[in-house]
């Protein structure tokens, strides 16, 4: 891990800014919601092959500033849309907007299931 580019110490602290919801970010809030932007951030990891998220900044009060304005990443090559989406609601500025854990395991399960069957049946008749 490139530990200069992807933590800040914050205080006695060190932070993985890149990871980290806007509310932490700005004031330290962490909940299950600010853990639902991380997962967003881990998503997009696993579709862009392990790219190091917000290619191209390095300072966490950049990157603060730059979400503050509404940046967020671009979908990642790899990703089925459904999968964008989730990772664009992981996003939302209020924590209150995003979806939470039970809900992505619903769409994600919805699609993967279709997917799945759909795969299944052309390949096996």
């Amino acid at each position: 891990m490139y530990y200069e580019v992807n933590y800040e110490k914050k205080g006695q602290e060190l932070m993985s800014v890149k990871w980290m919801a806007i509310e932490s970010l700005i004031d330290r809030i962490f909940s299950s919601q600010s853990d639902v932007w991380s997962y967003g951030v881990l998503l997009w990891e696993i579709f862009s092959l392990g790219r190091v998220p917000y290619p191209g900044i390095n300072l966490g009060h950049v990157l603060m500033k730059e979400i503050q304005k509404g940046y967020r990443m671009d979908k990642p090559e790899l990703a089925p849309n459904f999968f964008s989406e989730i990772m664009s609601d992981c996003w939302k500025s209020g924590p209150k907007e995003r979806p939470t854990f039970s809900q992505m395991e619903e769409i994600i399960r919805s699609h993967t299931s279709r997917r799945f069957i759909h795969f299944y049946i052309h390949h096996h008749n």
